[in-house]
């Protein structure tokens, strides 16, 4: 069987996976006990600064795997010959996949957000799936480098999780990983920006029914204006009319 081609939106690879596919290259690494490794995730603020920021774009480049996590880049895909499946968006995943964690006894750790987030995210998630095996949290306010990063990297260690939620916002918790692939014992790594606040209970993500509307945006914005008017109002535009700009030259890819 032919293997659907990935799309390439702005210059930045995003494959053609849905969830299921992506649990499975989960479940794939965890149970070889492959090293560590990190899946990508993509939304139109991700390849917004994978074009101001090279070293974002060879890390998206260099991803096993990397999946969309917002609407408009799939609109842009589809516009320029390349349909994708619909959206994995940590803020809901989380939850079922706490559950499908729990279903295969896989240990998850929870990095970020502020002090007491993990922990209540944690708790939450536990309670939501009854037998889910919470290796550990951490808060997201720790020094990015030195001694306080390491001694961070080596509780996850130490805590024998099979997978690792690192949620610090794009692009601190893509490099934070980066930084420190190499000494992580962690089979597989996710990346989840607000999504263990939400997780907590601390932040509200709105209904559910708003991730695969594509209007979870509208509701961010009108909960955090000040900090997101210019990523959806300036940022989402702008984006499209770049889409349009590849279009017209024939989708090549800048």
């Amino acid at each position: 069987m032919e293997v659907p081609r990935s799309a390439r939106v702005l210059g930045v690879r995003v494959d053609p996976v849905d969830t299921a596919a992506v649990e499975a290259e989960i479940e794939r690494r965890v149970r070889a006990r492959m090293p560590a490794a990190a899946l990508a995730n993509v939304n139109v603020h991700a390849i917004t600064i994978a074009g101001k920021e090279e070293r974002f774009r060879r890390f998206l480049e260099a991803a096993p795997m990397v999946y969309c996590d917002g609407t408009g880049v799939r609109i842009a895909a589809r516009l320029l010959g390349t349909p994708l499946p619909p959206c994995t968006v940590m803020t809901w995943w989380i939850w079922d996949l706490a559950s499908w964690c729990a279903k295969r006894g896989f240990r998850l750790f929870l990095l970020g957000g502020v002090q007491g987030a993990a922990e209540a995210a944690g708790r939450r998630l536990a309670e939501h799936a009854p037998g889910l095996r919470v290796a550990g949290t951490h808060h997201g306010y720790f020094a990015r480098s030195g001694g306080g990063s390491e001694a961070v990297a080596e509780t996850i260690n130490r805590s024998g999780a099979d997978i690792l939620i690192v949620a610090l916002g794009m692009t601190l918790q893509e490099y934070w990983w980066e930084e420190n692939a190499a000494k992580m014992t962690v089979p597989f790594t996710l990346f989840g920006g607000a999504a263990i606040d939400f997780a907590s209970g601390l932040k509200q993500p709105g209904p559910r029914w708003l991730g695969p509307s594509g209007l979870s945006w509208v509701y961010r914005l009108m909960r955090e204006p000040r900090r997101l008017w210019k990523r959806y109002l300036i940022g989402n535009p702008l984006f499209m009319i770049r889409v349009v700009g590849q279009l017209v030259r024939g989708g090549t890819d800048r």
